[in-house]
């Protein structure tokens, strides 16, 4: 009987050689991911903050930032038509009260402190984020309203790469978008350019004539086109360089 139960106890022993918790094959190694926001954003503790990533950026690449944020936001955007103002209103606060910031740097007008929402092509900018509450008041002092960030960002080591974008819409409106990308481990070179052109000659009654008749809208044509050139240059892991070019 003791020399059964040794010989069980050793088959035991050499069938727990071949027993494992999981096979090896379904172990799934997932690289780091690194997270980089401002500085400023770290005394914004408990702020509402909107983001829209790049997959949001791609559904409006022809439009323009009014575009996005009155479809995407609870913002109060008042525009008058294409190629005219737009402005916005946070939380009962004006367009004066709201920052428009690219890259951490202010664009308001400093005479009249806002800035036209249609002029900013959805395509030039990688993520929008949009900040409520006067916590943006960090951003600059009449910010008490909220602000909005427009940031781009650099991928790097990603090689070569290309994109292209066209839209069309009705009284001869033309959208057209084109980025070019060089990436590599130590520097990155991006070049991004727009077009836009519409005739806009929409018909409209004209309520100001006896019989408010039917007129087709004149001299109200459209041109806008842009450049945008990024490079960002590594120095090691914790600093690089980075220098833009906007032209439009």
């Amino acid at each position: 009987m003791q020399k059964n139960k040794s010989v069980i106890l050793l088959l035991y022993v050499c069938c727990a050689n071949f027993i494992n918790a999981q096979p090896l094959d379904s172990i799934q190694k997932i690289n780091p991911v690194i997270i980089t926001a401002s500085r400023l954003q770290n005394f914004s503790s408990g702020t509402k903050l909107l983001v829209f990533d790049s997959t949001v950026l791609s559904r409006y690449s022809s439009g323009n930032l009014a575009d996005l944020l009155g479809a995407e936001s609870h913002l109060f955007i008042k525009s008058y038509g294409l190629g005219s103002l737009a402005t916005s209103s946070f939380r009962g606060g004006g367009a004066s009260h709201t920052a428009l910031l690219w890259n951490g740097f202010n664009l308001n007008n400093p005479m009249y402190g806002q800035f036209d929402l249609s002029l900013i092509p959805n395509y030039f900018a990688d993520k929008v984020v949009v900040q409520y509450g006067g916590t943006a008041a960090l951003w600059g002092s009449g910010a008490v309203g909220g602000a909005i960030h427009l940031n781009n960002e650099a991928n790097f080591n990603k090689g070569l790469s290309l994109a292209c974008g066209s839209s069309f819409g009705s009284f001869g409106t033309l959208v057209q978008n084109l980025q070019a990308q060089v990436s590599t481990k130590s520097w990155v070179t991006s070049l991004k350019v727009f077009n836009t052109t519409a005739e806009n000659n929409f018909p409209y009654y004209n309520t100001m004539l006896p019989g408010s008749p039917k007129q087709i809208q004149k001299n109200n044509s459209l041109q806008e086109y842009g450049v945008l050139s990024e490079n960002y240059f590594k120095i090691n892991n914790r600093q690089k360089i980075n220098l833009f070019f906007w032209y439009q």
